[in-house]
């Protein structure tokens, strides 16, 4: 039963039995209950904040990680090939051979062969370049983002489905919208004195954890290991 159910069943009893009581113990309990109510709202109030700073937290992760993808994917260079002209070997290449004029014989032994030139000799800018990204380069960047994607994945609290049934059944009065909330509240924080003030100050009391100290117990050694 969660604190606001206890508090009103308080109040109805207290509605039915008041004729019986002297004016002074009627009031003592109206006050007593008033002090129950407002304590109860400041901590509903809380944990409408920490609901509020989850759900900002989340959309900023998102966020983040988003935009550590995209710059990853961006990162990636594609292999190109330069495209290849092909060279104008008119204006590189002499003439077959020399044109003699009309009035003289061309004789055999007399004909002039070009002179190709020596590849080795051509102009670096005009030899075609390739370029491309080594193997090994982009196996490097593929696990660097495989790492970090995981370093965001392996702190998170997790558990089992029967684990998460015994919770939600014992420490959370079957309520797994109120289980998840919790999980992801402590998704949320940076230190396991966090954790477990957030838990024994705003959780246990409303779910009656002391009434379930083995379960109660595991759930917190659970969380524990998340923060080692």
């Amino acid at each position: 039963m969660s604190k606001r159910k206890e508090i009103e069943q308080e109040l109805a009893t207290l509605a039915l039995d008041i004729k019986n009581k002297s004016s002074n113990d009627a009031a003592q309990a109206t006050l007593e209950l008033y002090k129950k109510f407002a304590l109860l709202s400041a901590q509903e109030q809380i944990q409408d904040q920490f609901k509020a700073a989850q759900n900002d937290l989340e959309a900023q992760l998102k966020a983040r990680i988003s935009q550590l993808n995209s710059s990853f994917e961006h990162a990636e260079v594609t292999p190109s090939l330069v495209a290849i002209n092909e060279p104008d070997l008119s204006e590189t290449l002499p003439p077959v051979m020399e044109v003699l004029p009309s009035e003289q014989t061309l004789e055999p032994d007399k004909v002039v062969m070009p002179l190709f030139e020596d590849p080795a000799e051509l102009d670096a800018e005009q030899a075609p370049q390739v370029t491309t990204e080594s193997v090994a380069e982009r196996a490097q960047k593929s696990e660097e983002k495989k790492s970090l994607n995981d370093s965001f994945a392996q702190n998170v609290l997790k558990f089992g489905l029967n684990d998460r049934l015994g919770y939600v059944k014992n420490l959370f009065d079957g309520s797994t919208e109120d289980f998840n909330r919790v999980v992801s509240q402590l998704n949320t924080l940076n230190r396991l004195a966090e954790a477990q003030d957030f838990l024994q100050t705003h959780v246990a009391p409303d779910y009656s954890w002391d009434k379930q100290e083995e379960t109660a117990a595991r759930f917190m050694s659970a969380v524990e290991q998340r923060f080692s």
